[in-house]
């Protein structure tokens, strides 16, 4: 069976040993794990911590399950995965490092038939987001186009437009990635693993494809059984990560008219998981004439979705915006 890697990136400072020590401390990773790290300046992972959690440990280097590697990093995963035959191996790369160049190094066809690339998850510290941008540009842009999800940090004591500027520039620089904003203090780790495995868009448009051949005919137009990849020709669709804070009141009647077809186009599926006043988080869910809504524990980030047919983008963005 082939080896789990994770990747764990992002620059000096932002916070990731501090989320790995979270996932092997709330037991995310129950087997046999190596931990590999190529921080520039910066000392291992505490192995004492490491052997107080029920993990298996594998010693490397007198004592730590962490291997610090200066030099060719595929033979340090080949001899890792050779030596210990771990279930997992997390990588995390020098905070001066390239991203791309991991990835390149995963993907390479040594590699890839002794491992399977799992997470790779970039953190970035929201207080240092806009002076990287500027100060080492395409340097620190390649870490948020390369990654699979996004982990905010330092976010506890900031604005919700402070937070929503940056998930709208991190956007513009990667769309397909998830965010995670809120603090992951806040967070189970399983949680945060989900957000870098889900594709919460893709789901739904299951979803709404299964509704429309079901109980709907979209103004005429049967999406071919024998053809589901035309899906795209028949449904719109509408997203957002959002760091906002809804009123209940106020989002319960925005909800309320997804069911006028004149306003917001004809609706199949909506979904999202928003956090309301006092620091509560609601979770909703639409079909035509149908709107559930229940409490529910912290999640991610804020994410919305509607999918329709000619749906009025426009009108929904103000319905979970304004």
């Amino acid at each position: 069976m082939k080896t789990r890697v994770d990747i764990f990136s992002g620059f000096l400072g932002a916070g990731k040993t501090t989320l790995i020590k979270k996932l092997i401390f709330e037991k995310v990773y129950t087997e046999n794990v190596a931990i590999i790290e190529n921080e520039f300046g910066k000392v291992p992972i505490d192995g004492s911590f490491l052997k107080k959690t029920n993990i298996e440990i594998k010693e490397i280097n007198a004592g730590c399950i962490c291997c610090t590697i200066a030099g060719d990093f595929k033979k340090a995963i080949e001899e890792v995965c050779s030596k210990y035959k771990p279930h997992s191996i997390i990588i995390e790369p020098s905070g001066v490092g390239k991203l791309s160049e991991i990835l390149k190094v995963i993907s390479s066809r040594e590699l890839k038939r002794i491992v399977n690339l799992n997470l790779v998850i970039t953190l970035i510290d929201v207080t240092k987001f806009n002076a990287y941008i500027i100060n080492f540009g395409d340097f620190y842009k390649d870490q948020i186009k390369s990654a699979k999800c996004i982990v905010l940090t330092r976010t506890e004591n900031q604005s919700s437009e402070k937070i929503q500027s940056v998930i709208e520039q991190i956007k513009r620089i990667n769309s397909d990635c998830s965010i995670v904003a809120t603090p992951i203090e806040q967070l189970k780790g399983d949680k945060i693993v989900k957000a870098a495995k889900e594709d919460f868009k893709a789901e739904l448009l299951k979803q709404a494809v299964r509704l429309e051949r079901t109980k709907l005919n979209v103004i005429g137009t049967k999406v071919s059984n024998k053809d589901p990849n035309n899906v795209d020709e028949v449904f719109d669709s509408y997203g957002i990560e959002t760091s906002v804070i809804y009123n209940k009141n106020k989002l319960l009647n925005n909800l309320n008219k997804l069911r006028d077809e004149k306003l917001t186009g004809m609706v199949l599926r909506a979904k999202g998981i928003v956090q309301v006043e006092n620091k509560n988080w609601i979770e909703f869910d639409y079909v035509p004439n149908e709107l559930n809504i229940r409490e529910t524990t912290s999640d991610f980030t804020g994410r919305v979705c509607v999918i329709g047919c000619k749906i009025n983008k426009d009108y929904i963005n103000k319905l979970f915006t304004a």
